[in-house]
């Protein structure tokens, strides 16, 4: 009981606003997963139960995990989901929690990064910087991430590889652990989906950038990395069918969209739906001159300057990267198609690194506050900024409850699956035969909404 005394006698109230500040954004999400999480198929979900029942009649095969679904190859996410089935009787939504759990490990690396970037030079913006990274994460923004099983776990275990491929170069920069751990995390976002790939490309930019920092390039780590990379995504690619429609459907359409979908993607978090995807193209288009002319200075510094910076740019460019990935697979669906929810986890890491890159590059700025103007000046872009995030926070609550109570109507007929008329099944599936389908198979197993089915809940 001492030693907690001590603890709490050592915790200050700026200390205590702090850490509140910091857990009050997961907090709300959870709480949101809590009340509008449905536990029912959506979607692809209905297309993955067939591995589902595998894995509880005894007939699951390694190839049915690793088994081509769209562009990706979802290992970890099929491993993760099955275990998670087994252990809850398919209930959907312990994979919102899961997810949430891993976007936790996301902030709390996030924040050793932040630590490891201003703790020299100014110390007085790591806890500001470190709350903005937690609002920006935990925002209603991504609300598809948060109450989708499949995406919940496919999108924020992918931001989690990312970010700890980054901290593992920042921690150990130079060592072969850091490119050992590294390696290790860019496999594993490989395996949980296609958005992974870029990650070795990062790691590589980072063992150059460690290299020009030291003013020594390690031949070494780079042979290592560049030689096992290219087997493993030789590996990947065994047996691999394309298929994207992208090809098939080019046209001066689909062109013009291949230039504005990256854009679109960038910006994704500033708009609500596909119809104000114009405003998300002129974010992205801004959100790159600015990250464009950060790398333009870095550039022109000195060897030995910039390695604080170095997993900021290192997390801008994978998202970049994402981008472009996801623009060869989907921009023929039109640029509009690049602000889907679901994107908005990854493309919040481009924002996260351009605020902590403005921050640290604007006190290396011959430009200094002078006066009352710059102040008000000051003040006013922050209210504009709050204010912006305030709307956007409100726009994505809104569209989770939307769904959310789509999702809970339709979920009923589902125990009905064998008289539900097609319509209302559709908000679950674009194919009501394979709901009912696949629904007959749950039932037969008692899972997902039949679990409370069960003979012993009925004795109860």
């Amino acid at each position: 009981m001492s030693d907690y005394r001590r603890l709490l006698a050592r915790l200050n109230p700026s200390d205590l606003a702090y850490f509140g500040a910091v857990a009050l954004p997961p907090a709300c999400i959870a709480a949101m997963i809590h009340w509008h999480g449905v536990n029912v198929p959506y979607w692809d979900e209905w297309d993955t139960i067939p591995r589902v029942i595998k894995a509880f009649n005894g007939t699951l095969t390694f190839q049915d995990l690793w088994s081509q679904h769209n562009e990706h190859r979802l290992l970890l996410v099929n491993i993760i989901s099955i275990v998670l089935a087994k252990a809850t009787s398919y209930d959907l939504k312990s994979n919102m929690y899961c997810g949430f759990g891993f976007q936790i490990l996301s902030l709390v690396l996030i924040g050793r990064l932040i630590r490891i970037t201003c703790r020299n030079a100014r110390p007085v913006l790591i806890r500001p910087l470190t709350i903005c990274a937690s609002l920006l994460i935990f925002s209603t923004a991504a609300w598809e991430c948060w109450t989708w099983a499949m995406a919940s776990v496919q999108f924020l275990l992918s931001v989690l590889w990312a970010v700890a491929t980054v901290w593992a170069l920042t921690e150990w920069p130079g060592c072969w652990r850091g490119v050992a751990i590294a390696f290790s995390t860019a496999i594993l976002g490989a395996c949980t989906a296609a958005s992974g790939l870029p990650l070795f490309a990062v790691l590589i930019v980072g063992i150059l950038w460690v290299g020009r920092e030291g003013g020594r390039v390690r031949w070494a780590q780079l042979g290592f990395v560049v030689l096992l990379t290219a087997l493993f995504v030789a590996f990947y690619f065994i047996g691999w069918n394309s298929v994207s429609h992208s090809t098939q459907a080019f046209s001066v359409r689909s062109a013009a969209a291949f230039v504005e979908y990256p854009f679109t993607y960038l910006g994704s978090p500033f708009v609500n739906r596909g119809s104000s995807w114009k405003l998300a193209f002129a974010f992205g288009v801004l959100g790159s001159s600015l990250f464009s002319f950060h790398v333009w200075r870095i550039l022109h510094w000195p060897p030995g300057r910039a390695a604080s910076v170095a997993p900021w740019v290192l997390l801008a460019v994978f998202v970049v990267l994402n981008a472009g990935l996801t623009t060869v697979g989907r921009f023929d669906l039109g640029a509009g198609q690049g602000v889907a929810s679901r994107y908005t986890d990854i493309a919040l890491l481009f924002w996260i690194s351009l605020l902590v890159l403005s921050c640290a590059l604007a006190r290396r700025s011959e430009w200094r506050p002078r006066g009352a103007r710059e102040s008000v000046v000051a003040a006013i872009l922050g209210a504009a900024l709050i204010a912006g995030y305030a709307v956007r926070y409100w726009q994505g609550y809104e569209r989770m409850v939307e769904r959310a109570q789509a999702l809970e109507a339709a979920s009923q007929f589902v125990l009905d699956y064998k008289t539900a008329p097609d319509e209302v099944l559709l908000p679950l599936h674009p194919f009501p035969a394979t709901v009912r389908e696949q629904a007959e198979a749950l039932d037969q197993f008692s899972l997902g909404p039949f679990a409370q089915r069960r003979p012993d809940a009925e004795a109860k």
